[in-house]
């Protein structure tokens, strides 16, 4: 999140040298793909999780995670991929493994990919993020889903959206002056 994403890279390297535990080599592989993918080198992304989607196989926990950033990771690389499919199939499971991270990530990653070609799809998954990130108590998701729900919406459901927006940022703010005093 700092985006010092050389740094990231090479520690990231440096921790699979010490990674015993499958389940730690693979969210390191995940983090790096979300390194990749920020730096816009698409196709590192796309090959990372293409090859961790292939070694666990549908029916393990992790697939619907990695389902998304794949997807997400396919499409930004090829504007013309529909990622729907697949973050619905990630959606899904997500619910199944009573996954609400990434159920919430499915939200967020829908409503983007819907904000410029159908609102009222857009708004129906902004909506349900912002539900749901109120329900994990996270601020930052909240804020992506306001933020959308604010660009789409007019009049007064836009002024609601936009003073929840702006008493979370003030919040956030605020805690984060704590944090560093």
């Amino acid at each position: 999140n700092l985006k010092n994403y050389e740094d990231a890279k090479r520690f990231y390297d440096k921790a699979f040298i010490f990674a015993r535990d499958p389940i730690d080599k693979m969210a390191l592989a995940n983090n790096l793909g979300i390194v990749y993918h920020n730096e816009k080198q698409y196709d590192k992304a796309v090959s990372i999780y293409k090859k961790m989607i292939d070694s666990v196989g549908p029916k393990s926990e992790f697939y619907p995670k990695l389902l998304l950033n794949y997807s997400r990771a396919k499409w930004f690389q090829n504007p013309d991929y529909n990622p729907v499919d697949n973050y619905l199939i990630a959606e899904k499971l997500s619910k199944d493994w009573k996954d609400d991270w990434t159920k919430d990530a499915a939200y967020a990653y829908l409503s983007a990919y819907y904000l410029d070609k159908n609102t009222d799809s857009a708004k129906f998954y902004a909506e349900k993020m912002l539900s749901l990130a109120k329900d994990l108590k996270y601020p930052q998701d909240q804020l992506e889903a306001l933020q959308n729900l604010i660009r789409i919406t007019d009049g007064a459901h836009s002024q609601k959206y936009f003073d929840e927006y702006s008493r979370i940022q003030d919040s956030l703010v605020n805690a984060q002056n704590k944090a560093k005093n």
